[in-house]
């Protein structure tokens, strides 16, 4: 070292020889990390299928997330390995997920609500597509709204009840609106319990406020913490 070096020129080779290959070193193992993220979140992002108890899940098609559809090797009866499937194919978010087995029968939805997903079965051969369009059907809240006064037919003490317009869920099967959504009311000795509910509607023309103008084939009212339901047909 020539001797004309004083302590600070030591120091800074010192420095030098020592942080570029400890920076070196750090880098080597960010990148590593790094592509080891990539890769992991690759392999969510392109996994589609999964596999429960021998029934393979498929997402067969996914519209952001308000609806999706699953097709499944065989029909599944099982509300627990739906939620299942749900939760390992990532559609968590998604509003509705229907399934559909290898028959091409829709056999089971999942609505989300505030606090899960809840199970409806198909009747069977249920082949009835389900989309999303414009027009009084297609819009949910004034679907939602007409279909609490349909709920509110079926009630002992209508005045009683509190609905959340705004949490329902809105789908279309074919020509009719469903809507599934929660409720909270009470009994002759003034017990609030709370409901949820489905309907199967139809917009049969002139102003949409008018429910004389609106009908359903079918209304299920349940108790969420007895799991009784009510079955209504017209």
């Amino acid at each position: 070292m020539p001797y004309f070096w004083g302590n600070k020129d030591k120091e800074k080779i010192i420095i030098k020889l020592f942080f570029i290959p400890c920076g070196i070193i750090l880098h080597y193992f960010l990148m590593k990390k790094l592509a080891l993220l990539l890769f992991v979140l690759l392999l969510v992002s392109c996994h589609k299928s999964v596999t429960i108890d021998g029934i393979s899940f498929t997402i067969e098609s996914r519209e952001k997330n308000l609806y999706c559809h699953v097709i499944t090797s065989d029909t599944v009866d099982n509300p627990d390995i739906l939620k299942k499937s749900i939760s390992m194919l990532g559609l968590e978010k998604c509003n509705l997920v229907t399934f559909e087995n290898n028959k091409g029968v829709i056999f089971a939805d999942m609505t989300k609500m505030n606090d899960g997903f809840y199970y409806f079965k198909h009747k069977a051969n249920s082949k009835s597509p389900i989309y999303f369009d414009t027009g009084i059907i297609h819009d949910g809240t004034k679907c939602a709204i007409i279909s609490e006064e349909f709920v509110k037919s079926k009630l002992n003490y209508p005045l009683e009840s509190k609905f959340r317009t705004s949490t329902h869920v809105h789908e279309v099967e074919s020509d009719q609106a469903i809507i599934l959504n929660k409720f909270t009311t009470k009994n002759a000795f003034g017990v609030t319990s709370e409901y949820v509910y489905k309907i199967w509607m139809n917009f049969n023309g002139g102003e949409w406020e008018d429910i004389n103008n609106w009908s359903y084939s079918k209304l299920i009212i349940e108790n969420t913490a007895t799991g009784e339901k009510q079955h209504f047909n017209r």
